[in-house]
């Protein structure tokens, strides 16, 4: 069984952490928002790779958003 901590979701959620907390530690604007780019875009990524899996379907990343908020 491969362990969970070796898979791209567990990296992918700890990248968002991560730059969650530099967003809260940064001390100008330039970078704050570099980093809230960076949590947003690994945030995503972290909710459309379980949808993806969920639902065997690779192609969500092109309407993942317009599809649930039709739901």
């Amino acid at each position: 069984m491969k362990s969970f901590i070796n898979t791209s979701h567990y990296h992918f959620w700890t990248d968002t952490r991560y730059s969650r907390a530099l967003a809260h530690q940064a001390d100008n604007q330039w970078d704050k928002g570099t980093y809230v780019r960076w949590t947003a875009m690994t945030g995503w990524s972290v909710l459309e790779m379980p949808c993806s899996a969920t639902l065997d379907n690779e192609k969500l990343d092109t309407g993942l958003k317009t599809m649930l908020l039709s739901l």
